[in-house]
């Protein structure tokens, strides 16, 4: 893996390219092995059990499919990759196919007991049989038109419309590839095995397609006594890294399913994955990953990641995304925007990712963290994005400021947060007009009642 100094400046020499090619496979083509790089190879597939009912055999020339890939990165190894998927689950619904073969390159659901329709894709590499890939159709998301489940959530968090979630996987994978994020594209694929509740649902769904994580386990399967032992032993770096990520993100979702883990010779490596839940707009969900209790969390960052910290070039981001995605909205632009000022500020006021966390925190299920107010104060207040701006990276540094003025009176980072709790509970509601909190008041003056500030 790259450095963070290295990376910083193969992101500035980067490009965005955006893929749409059209090119209808023959109805006699069979899959065609393409060779894949090391970083492209999957772990062996361990169970390789055909679907429970293999889709009935169609002339693909009938499917009317093109391949159709929004890739914002312009290596060939992507795009290679795209295409071999492509080209494989094609094969699986050609009559001219054998059925063993058949069975194996159709989608497999990852998890029948999930609510996001997620599907493995399966090559074969080297004359194994390995998953290279997570496709998620658009329309499988929770609260979508062919939800994998229906119930009583309407959406994946609060703030991500439903529908959206693989959107934000390829946003997540432009911003933050530098810090591991696997290569992930949009990509049109066509299955029967697909979710199709809707009437007239075409078989050809877009959705987002990640590259899989070899020789890794999710902390969700790695048992308590096996983590008690392992989670001493994470490098500070990794924590820090991934950190970065998930607060340029405003990450929402980094639980123990989102977090993979690989060990080399002793050595922990973290690999983050799923990052549909990314930039709630307007920061309407709070953050509470699970790094917060990694070694190095509670660390401030080290002059190198505080230079790759500064460095990151938020204009610069944010037309890489829209490159790609033109109606990157308001909301979204404005979020992501704030993230970064929290987290330039936090590290240039030399605070940890707990202390950064803070801001992020629902202290109690009545409480409103400190960035959605943020976002809303500076709305509020404006009247253009100029003055929005200028608002926000004000309320910002007033905001860091506040968490910092605890750690400089208790050097135990945890007990310094534990203390900004108490205090931000306690002044919740502190002032006589209800409608506009301590700490609205706090963001327009810059006057804590510093009496509190033990």
């Amino acid at each position: 893996m790259l450095s963070l100094g290295q990376v910083s400046e193969n992101q500035a020499s980067g490009s965005t390219t955006l893929v749409k090619l059209a090119g209808k496979p023959s109805s006699k083509a069979k899959f065609q092995q393409m060779s894949l790089s090391k970083g492209l190879k999957a772990l062996n597939l361990s169970d390789t059990s055909a679907p429970a009912a293999l889709p009935s055999p169609v002339d693909i020339s009938k499917l009317n499919v093109s391949y159709n890939a929004t890739i914002p990165d312009d290596s060939q190894e992507v795009h290679a990759w795209a295409l071999s998927v492509f080209t494989s689950v094609q094969s699986s619904n050609d009559i001219q196919v054998e059925d063993s073969e058949r069975k194996m390159l159709t989608p497999k659901l990852t998890n029948s007991e999930g609510i996001n329709g997620s599907y493995f894709i399966r090559q074969n590499v080297d004359g194994e049989w390995k998953i290279v890939g997570i496709f998620k159709p658009l329309d499988e998301a929770v609260g979508a038109p062919n939800a994998l489940k229906v119930g009583s959530i309407v959406a994946s968090k609060h703030g991500i419309k439903p529908g959206t979630e693989g959107n934000r996987e390829v946003w997540a994978w432009i911003l933050g590839k530098a810090l591991g994020v696997p290569p992930t594209v949009l990509l049109t694929l066509g299955s029967p095995v697909f979710v199709r509740r809707v009437k007239d649902t075409p078989q050809n769904k877009p959705g987002s397609l990640q590259q899989f994580v070899p020789d890794a386990r999710d902390f969700h399967r790695i048992p308590q006594k096996e983590l008690d032992e392992i989670i001493p032993k994470i490098r500070h770096s990794e924590t820090h890294r991934i950190a970065i990520l998930d607060l340029k993100l405003a990450n929402t979702d980094r639980n123990k399913g989102n977090l993979l883990l690989s060990e080399t010779d002793g050595v922990y490596t973290l690999h983050p994955i799923d990052h549909g839940c990314i930039l709630s707009q307007k920061f309407v969900d709070a953050a509470a990953p699970y790094w917060a209790e990694f070694p190095g969390a509670d660390t401030s960052f080290t002059p190198k990641e505080k230079e790759f910290i500064a460095a990151i070039d938020i204009e610069k981001d944010i037309e890489e995304i829209r490159k790609s995605f033109p109606s990157f909205s308001t909301e979204d632009e404005y979020t992501l925007r704030i993230a970064t000022m929290i987290l330039q500020e936090g590290a240039r006021q030399d605070l940890s990712p707990l202390e950064i966390l803070a801001l992020y925190k629902q202290f109690a299920d009545y409480s409103q963290p400190l960035a959605p107010r943020i976002y809303l104060k500076a709305e509020s207040s404006s009247s253009s994005k100029e003055e929005f701006l200028g608002l926000a990276k004000l309320y910002v540094e007033r905001a860091v400021s506040l968490v910092r003025s605890f750690s400089d009176n208790e050097p135990d980072v945890k007990k310094a947060m534990q203390n900004f709790r108490e205090y931000y509970l306690m002044n919740e509601h502190s002032r006589d007009d209800r409608s506009i909190t301590f700490f609205d008041h706090y963001l327009e003056t810059g006057l804590p009642p510093v009496s509190l500030i033990n």
